[in-house]
């Protein structure tokens, strides 16, 4: 079934439209939802569905006409000739051709990443001016806990997509994270006695910025698991973007430790794991092999997933680096980021600072594709560092004097450069809210003690002395987090004179919580 939205929204393609949607055989907002693969831009108006790749495309973009014909289906360019590129590389590549882009080879929509693919980057290389996507997998050991820190961390690192575990979140739990969408959350069912639980440990999600495109794929979750396994917990997305080469499929997986003294066994199978082309598998898999994990630490679990990545062309995106330091220092890497061999060339890997877990958050960057528009920001003067504009300028200036411009066009371009330059130091942009209020000086300070000490216990781990620093530094940034909450917490009380009502005290805990505010009835 496809559909064609008029520009101009005509009584007869809107009555098409609302009949199409009675009937449930299309999506309920295709234009919004999808991009253009030619320009990257909204098809919500004036496109065409592909119904081999089922892309929307304009019909500018096409290079086509509107025509009653096309009501029997409609297959793009790219489709037919199976190339890995777009209809703005081919027009980039010097042609002119304005041919309707047909075509007659099928392609399986059931496949990941099936469809038409985004221009690869100048030269190829992660390290590209491309802007990239960027994907945060970290096991966050309780999302409530680690709330403001971790989106402290996504603000900084301009993630567009985090693969959390062990969020520690109740089934049905939705909190309100500024900016971001919990999307696929996956509860524990079955304890470590073996029996039914509704317990809040454990778990996965992803964390996906507000715009992004994507899709839920539970069922690609569900199949990732093997018939019985009531231990592993994982959630599955696929991400739209023009940004990667193709839509990729980001896979979840979080493997929780199963001891001796546990009333269950473990149930993960990696063999199950899909393998399809533009799909990444990244989780904590509490798994350990030379592959990945340069601590020495090997076991069956780690052997078994190895063997699998092998078999199936993926490869870990691993460095080597230790990714988790447990409180008595001790360093392995059960988080691991797999990969089909065939994207390693357009991805990154590296590991970031410390957010409060005991695992370091992974940043995985890919780039390939067009890069996204970003939105146009507006300069914050009340932020602004005026002192600092002041001293910027007369540090631009100070050449005035020595070699004066001789025009007046000359002394307008210096003057103007000189501003702004001053201006990019000192007045920040963009008007979005600090992520907590009790953020202060020292709280920032103490988190940056207790990463210090984190970072010196990696470098020794068998100092008793460094593991005890790290202990204290720890407990001493979550006094400093608790002391700045109840500070601004009493000057909240001592100003407000008992004449506030009970949602603009509830607006003030949400806040101090690191929450949004409630939505509007």
């Amino acid at each position: 079934m496809f559909v064609f939205l008029t520009s101009g929204g005509g009584g007869p393609a809107a009555h098409l439209r609302l009949l199409l949607l009675l009937a449930g055989d299309i999506h309920p907002h295709p234009g919004p939802s999808w991009p253009c693969p030619a320009c990257a831009r909204s098809a919500a108006r004036g496109s065409v569905l592909c119904t081999t790749c089922n892309q929307w495309w304009h019909l500018t973009c096409a290079g086509i006409r509107y025509s009653p014909n096309l009501a029997r289906g409609w297959t793009c360019q790219t489709c037919q000739t199976g190339q890995n590129t777009t209809l703005s590389s081919h027009h980039s590549s010097g042609s002119a051709s304005n041919t309707p882009l047909t075509s007659a080879v099928p392609v399986d929509p059931s496949v990941p990443g099936d469809g038409p693919a985004h221009p690869p980057p100048q030269g190829g290389s992660p390290n590209s001016s491309i802007p990239s996507l960027k994907i945060l997998q970290l096991n966050v050991a309780g999302l409530r806990s680690g709330e403001v820190e971790l989106l402290k961390f996504l603000q900084d690192e301009k993630i567009d997509v985090a693969c959390i575990q062990d969020t520690n979140l109740s089934a049905g739990a939705r909190p309100r994270l500024t900016g971001w969408q919990l999307v696929g959350h996956k509860s524990r069912t079955i304890s470590r006695a073996g029996d039914p639980t509704r317990s809040h440990h454990g778990g996965a999600a992803f964390l996906i910025r507000e715009g992004l495109q994507y899709e839920d794929k539970p069922e690609v979750a569900a199949a990732a698991l093997a018939p019985g396994d009531d231990t592993t917990e994982c959630t599955a997305v696929k991400i739209h973007d023009p940004r990667a080469r193709r839509p990729i499929i980001v896979v979840n997986v979080y493997v929780p430790p199963v001891r001796a003294s546990d009333g269950r066994s473990q149930g993960f199978n990696p063999d199950f794991l899909p393998a399809q082309p533009d799909t990444f598998i990244l989780g904590d898999f509490n798994a350990h092999w030379a592959t990945w994990d340069s601590s020495g630490c090997e076991d069956n679990e780690g052997e078994r997933l190895d063997d699998w990545a092998l078999l199936s062309g993926f490869i870990a995106l691993n460095d080597g680096s230790l990714t988790r330091v447990s409180p008595r220092g001790i360093t392995t890497a059960p988080d691991v980021s797999f990969v089909p061999a065939s994207c390693e060339q357009h991805l990154s890997w590296r590991i970031g600072n410390h957010v409060g877990s005991d695992h370091l958050p992974i940043v995985i960057e890919i780039v390939g594709g067009k890069p996204a528009k970003s939105p146009r920001r507006k300069a914050t003067y009340k932020k602004a560092d005026w002192d600092l504009f002041h001293q910027s300028l007369d540090e631009a200036l100070q050449d005035w004097d020595i070699s004066p411009p001789t025009t007046g066009t000359g002394a307008n371009a210096f003057l103007s450069a000189a501003i702004l330059e001053a201006a990019k130091k000192a007045i920040p942009k963009g008007s979005r809210k600090t992520q907590c209020a009790w953020w202060s000086p020292e709280v920032e300070d103490a988190v940056i003690f207790r990463r210090q000490a984190q970072e010196a216990l990696k470098v020794d781990p068998d100092d008793d002395m460094k593991a005890t620093a790290y202990q204290e530094a720890a407990a001493a940034a979550q006094t400093t987090i608790n002391d700045a909450k109840t500070k601004l917490w009493r000057e909240f009380i001592s100003d407000s004179h008992g004449d506030l009502t009970p949602a603009e005290v509830w607006a003030v805990i949400r806040t101090i919580d690191g929450r949004s505010p409630a939505s509007a009835p």
